[in-house]
């Protein structure tokens, strides 16, 4: 270790001092080089033999002590500017002045002037004086003349430090220039591999920035190759483990980058434990990685509890204070806590003012952020001024991509105050720089060109705007696809979320009042190839990857993905709750790695998600409408945020009917949200008590009922008019509501209105082959023996919990109705189906998981009726009543205290089978009794036409998700079953067992599987009113139907 020899160098030169002065000072000089490259731990000891080196130095005389005393101030230089956001500007400052002063009173040496200029070029650096680094570059430059009269090694690190000081100023073609020098003058020879890996990580993040992912990874693990040679707590070792982090985070591979930040931080804290400056930098990576993987609040904690060593450690740190203040305020956006951010990214950019001068880059980057939370705060002309202030400062650093960002956020800023003439014209200088640097048609270009399409619309260009919302749009769009084929399908949803603006700005552009009908329909026909993108290319990619060439490594994916539900189900008595986290985080990072390497085995088959010109209400039949509901943030709206973005979360509606297309905007989330979530509550709580109870639920849940159809459907009734069949494709909230179960006014509801509704994943579903018929094999699993091989006495159903015991296992209560319910779907089916091929009917102990995996290969159609549970979410609304098919809310437990698993990553939703309270006793994945998400989106279920999911929640949903897709629903879907009938709640035992009846009643009469759900849930209203009885929808719309049209 270069720190190693560095202090024994110091101890051999303080044991036997040199006679000579000079001499003394060189090998000090020596020593310190040794220590400047050294690990991050010797810092302070590098600023202490710095000083003593300049004191020894100017005690020689002036003619030898000129170059000691340069050499020597311009080491201190550097060892100051690497703490320089320790507060240690002012003094590398210092250092700098005296080594120039000493350098201009001596007489110059081409050779030795170009590496001393190489020495001040390096501190300028660390301290983001980009400016001056290109000023020394020059001179270095001049001195060195055509003939190159420098050492390579000088010129390398001259090229190396110029490239990272043009991207700071956003000059990423000469950035490129510089780096190409570089690699020649590194692969000509003479270059230490330390110094080959610096050139590395500053081409990971030129490409990184450029958006070529694919090739700032291929240099970042030549960089961590480098690394691994060196020894794991040197300063440029660890730094190269956080720029992996940066870099697998702009590649959308988001565990990874937490991996890295977290090994990075590990290894700090083993050399200098968490009370350090350099551990807390460390923490801020972490805590900003957790922010890309989408764990804003875990994320949050990490910046917080960094800055708060910041505090204690270097209470005069102010450039690592502004840094983590400036992180926090970012978090702080996206969770919607506008105030919060703003005071935070103001004291930042104070601090940094001081540090750095009012017109340094990182002083407008900061500012950025405030302006950015005075537009939430709807204080729009303190926010242009803030942002004139912004430009003004990129100007100065010339083009680049960080004046192309504030000319657009300028643009749109001028847009809400109304001046929408002013803003088009900064939009249009911004988008003309973005062409220039990245090119059109690029990510970058296109989140500067979408400020265009507000200014273009008001200023009455609906034309103009309508063609940039769906360029922008549909190049992000195949950007998201292309890169979701290198992804994990967790990586891939946060990467969709993250580029979400073009969808944005279509919708912008498509409510826009009095657009032509034409322009619409090109608009939602972009909506339709845009969301839910994830969830479409994964289908594809499944349909075309059950080759034998790849049966190897799907295998080890699943058996991987079973492994860890397994482990998260399980947690080993004893074990803390850092290590079962770290262990978890582990074995999800193999699963994305594996699923990653199956993403590419599947090459370029099937994908691809039509073509931009399709028009999807061609394949809607006459008679027929469809309704798409669309969650998006409308940035003519103000109002409190609910992430970084500026604008108000609400809801529209398209209506494609008869080969027109129409919007109808609805109300914001903040409205409709809490009065579906209330709906929903009421609607799966069936009336108890006496008859005035009864009677006072029901008029509570038609009330709610009412309240929310006045806000989706009414406004949209006058379309649908006249309409037999109508298909609905939900999104966010709006996949919580049955329209069915809607009241009306007259006292009936939606479903008596002779109008029949059918559901859909997505649009694409509209041209789905049709599937099987009702001569389908069936698999019925039912009332699982949930105690089968348990060793343990079963307990008494008085005494169930939610929770028990040590090892977090939920009490899973047995089902009578559901054992009925298994026997007669069985029956009927055999009964009237006309399949040649036997039946299975699995229940008791026999319905374990190894039985249910083996079967699913011989049938085409599929019914659960178990318990269903999920793990990490809120409590089922109906606790511990046992009537219910769920067990909702469960959450893993260490003794006396329940510790909830972190909802990004580890949310598993599954079904319980035959020995799933038998955790305890050790069982492989694929035979432990629970069947989760994980597992059933590695079957091979393209033979099954449908999947019935009789229990709790198996259409449950998060609003607030990429995907309207979710849970059990989107791996049934994955798997390739094309059609689920599912539950958006909590289900009763008897409740369920009548529909189920009513529903294969109706089956096997002929009707689809849609038709089938309909009329099981109106023959059951029928049943109820016929009966003198509340007709509470719980009774009778237990559970919907939704998949590919038939």
């Amino acid at each position: 270790m270069l720190d190693s020899l560095g202090f024994a160098g110091l101890a051999a030169l303080e044991a036997h001092p040199p006679a000579s002065a000079p001499l003394r000072a060189e090998l000090l000089g020596e020593v310190i080089e040794s220590l400047l490259q050294g690990s991050m731990a010797r810092e302070d000891s590098v600023v202490q033999l710095a000083k003593r080196a300049v004191a020894e130095a100017q005690a020689l005389d002036s003619q030898t002590g000129s170059a000691a005393i340069v050499n020597a101030a311009l080491r201190a230089a550097r060892a100051y500017s690497i703490r320089s956001n320790a507060g240690d500007r002012d003094s590398c400052y210092a250092m700098l002045a005296r080594a120039r002063a000493q350098l201009s009173a001596r007489t110059h040496r081409p050779n030795e002037d170009v590496d001393i200029l190489g020495l001040e070029l390096w501190a300028h650096l660390y301290l983001d004086d980009f400016r001056d680094v290109l000023r020394l570059a020059a001179i270095a430059d001049s001195l060195c003349g055509v003939a190159g009269r420098c050492e390579p090694v000088t010129r390398f690190r001259i090229e190396v430090a110029r490239a990272r000081a043009l991207m700071g100023n956003g000059q990423f073609a000469s950035a490129r220039a510089s780096l190409e020098l570089a690699t020649r003058i590194r692969d000509a020879g003479g270059i230490r591999a330390e110094e080959s890996m610096l050139l590395e990580n500053q081409q990971a993040s030129l490409e990184a920035f450029s958006g070529s992912n694919d090739r700032a990874l291929e240099h970042i693990r030549r960089a961590l190759a480098e690394a691994s040679r060196l020894p794991p707590l040197r300063f440029r070792a660890i730094s190269t483990v956080r720029q992996a982090a940066s870099i697998h985070s702009s590649a959308g591979r988001f565990f990874e980058s937490v991996q890295y930040a977290r090994e990075a931080y590990d290894r700090v804290r083993t050399l200098l434990g968490e009370e350090s400056a350099t551990a807390a930098a460390t923490r801020l990576s972490l805590g900003e990685s957790l922010g890309h993987l989408g764990d804003y609040q875990t994320g949050l904690a990490e910046i917080r509890a960094a800055l708060g060593t910041i505090e204690r450690v270097q209470p005069n740190a102010r450039g690592q204070r502004a840094l983590a203040l400036g992180m926090l305020s970012q978090t702080e956006l996206r969770l919607g806590m506008a105030e919060e951010a703003l005071n935070h990214a103001r004291e930042a950019a104070r601090l940094r003012s001081e540090l750095m001068g009012l017109n340094h880059y990182f002083v407008a980057h900061t500012l950025g952020i405030v302006a950015s939370a005075l537009r939430q705060l709807e204080r729009d002309e303190e926010a242009r001024d803030t942002l004139l202030r912004v430009v003004e400062i990129e100007q100065r650093q010339g083009v680049s991509s960080q004046l192309t960002r504030g000319l657009a956020q300028l643009s749109e800023t001028e847009m809400a105050l109304g001046n929408a003439t002013r803003a088009l014209d900064l939009a249009d200088r911004a988008t003309a720089i973005a062409d220039t640097l990245h090119g059109n048609g690029s990510v970058r270009y296109g989140e500067v060109a979408a400020s265009r399409v507000a200014p273009l619309l008001a200023v009455g260009r609906e034309p103009e705007a309508v063609a940039v919302a769906l360029g922008v749009s549909g190049a992000e769009r195949e950007q998201v696809r292309l890169a979701s084929h290198a992804l994990s399908e967790r990586e891939a949803l946060a990467t969709e979320s993250g580029r979400s603006w073009g969808y944005e700005y279509v919708m912008l552009a498509a409510t826009h009042p009095g657009l032509e009908e034409s322009a619409v329909r090109r608009l939602w026909n972009e909506v339709c190839l845009a969301r839910s993108l994830v969830f479409r290319e994964r289908s594809i990619q499944r349909a075309g990857s059950r080759e034998a060439s790849r049966s190897r490594l799907r295998a080890r994916t699943d058996s991987s993905r079973a492994a860890l539900a397994a482990r998260l189900l399980q947690r080993p008595e004893g074990v803390s709750d850092s290590v079962w986290q770290a262990d978890l985080l582990a074995r999800r990072a193999r699963v994305e790695q594996l699923e990653r390497g199956l993403r590419a085995s599947e090459g370029s088959e099937g994908r691809g998600t039509g073509p931009s010109g399709l028009d999807f209400s061609t394949a809607i039949p006459a008679g027929s409408a469809l309704i798409s509901f669309v969650r998006f943030h409308d940035t003519r709206l103000r109002g409190a945020a609910t992430d970084e973005r500026v604008g108000v979360l609400r809801y529209a509606a398209f209506v494609a009917r008869d080969g027109r297309v129409r919007v109808f905007l609805l109300s914001r989330a903040d409205a409709l949200e809490p009065a579906i979530a209330r709906f929903a509550a009421l609607a799966f709580a069936p009336p108890a008590g006496d008859d005035a109870r009864r009677r006072e639920a029901q008029q509570q849940v038609v009330a709610a009922g009412v309240a929310v159809r006045k806000q989706i459907w009414d406004p949209l009734a006058l379309a649908l008019e006249g309409a037999q069949r109508i298909f609905v494709v939900p999104d966010g909230a709006t996949a919580a509501v049955d329209l069915m179960t809607l009241p009306l006014d007259d006292g009936r509801f939606l479903a008596e209105s002779g109008q029949a509704f059918e559901r859909f994943t997505t649009e694409h579903d509209l041209t789905a082959p049709s599937g099987a018929s009702p001569s389908a094999t069936l698999l019925v699993v039912g009332a699982p023996d949930f105690e089968a091989g348990s060793k343990r006495r079963p307990a008494a159903q008085e005494q169930v919990a939610a929770h028990e015991g040590a090892r977090g296992v939920p009490e899973l209560w047995a089902l009578p109705e559901s054992k009925i319910e298994a026997d007669t779907v069985f029956a009927m089916w055999r009964a009237g189906s006309k399949s040649h091929r036997p039946d299975l009917l699995l229940t008791g102990a026999d319905a374990g998981e190894r039985a249910v995996r083996s079967a699913l290969e011989h049938c085409t159609m599929l019914h659960f009726a178990t318990h269903a549970y999920r793990v990490g979410e809120a409590a089922s609304p109906r606790g511990n009543d046992m009537s219910f098919r769920g067990v909702g809310g469960w959450e893993v437990a260490d003794g006396a205290s329940k510790r909830r698993v972190q909802r990004f990553d580890m949310r598993v939703v599954g079904l319980a089978l035959a020995g799933a309270r038998n955790l305890d006793e050790p069982a492989p994945p694929e035979s432990d009794g629970w069947l989760t998400d994980e597992e059933v989106s590695s079957l091979d279920l393209n033979a099954v036409d449908c999947a019935v999911l009789s229990a709790c929640h198996t259409g449950v949903f998060d609003a607030g998700q990429t995907e309207s897709v979710q849970g059990l629903y989107r791996a049934f879907r994955l798997a390739g079953c094309r059609r689920v009938v599912m539950s958006l709640g909590p289900v009763n035992d008897e409740a369920a067992r009548k529909w189920i009846v009513e529903f294969y009643r109706a089956r096997l009469a002929g009707g689809s599987v849609a038709s089938a759900a309909r009329d099981a849930s109106l023959s059951r209203l029928r049943e109820l009113r016929q009966a003198g009885l509340l007709p509470h929808p719980s009774q009778w719309a237990v559970f919907v139907a939704a998949g590919a049209r038939e």
